[in-house]
């Protein structure tokens, strides 16, 4: 809290290298992702991406974006297309607020906009996720889709990644207690 990573919507990003031991990639189960946002303005932009487009196979991880109508999408790719979830209401401009993405155990996904829920699930079909034959685990980017395009206007602080579902209460006090330290300085 206090040294958010700041992107200016052109060419900025942050690549986290893939790693064997601490790696989380779109598992066959549970998984969430909890963030602070500071949004400049409204455009299609990738705020965390984990995705590998190999060929000749299913493209596989997952992303959250925002899009250029105000809504957070969490998409993971499915043997048969994209599932994804939107949050329920445009997110705020120019000031802070708190996000979260689920996939929960029985394969709902969940996008929470400051303590608001989006629980609308589009899946086009049984949800398995995508799985390559091999290869190397991807990298983990922030600000951007693999660095090269939708890139984020804004600002990204106290980013945590769970091999797990948050519950609601767990999201309430990750925000909350952010929130209050963050008001504080």
């Amino acid at each position: 809290t206090g040294s958010a990573v700041e992107f200016d919507g052109e060419d900025d990003f942050v690549e986290c290298p893939a790693h064997a031991g601490m790696d989380v990639q779109c598992p066959e189960k549970a998984m969430s992702l909890s963030l602070w946002l500071w949004v400049k303005d409204y455009r299609d932009a990738v705020l965390v991406c984990k995705e590998q487009y190999p060929r000749h196979e299913y493209p596989r991880g997952y992303r959250l974006m925002l899009k250029a109508d105000g809504a957070l999408r969490f998409t993971i790719h499915t043997e048969t297309g994209d599932a994804f979830a939107e949050s329920p209401n445009k997110v705020p401009l120019r000031q802070w607020f708190h996000a979260a993405a689920i996939r929960t155990e029985d394969n709902r996904l969940i996008v929470y906009a400051n303590g608001k829920s989006g629980d609308t699930v589009h899946s086009p079909g049984a949800f398995r996720v995508a799985q390559t034959a091999g290869g190397a685990p991807s990298s983990l980017y922030l600000g951007a889709d693999t660095g090269v395009r939708c890139f984020f206007a804004g600002k990204i602080d106290e980013f945590l990644l769970f091999n797990r579902e948050l519950n609601p209460e767990e999201i309430t006090i990750i925000a909350q207690s952010v929130g209050q330290r963050r008001l504080s300085q």
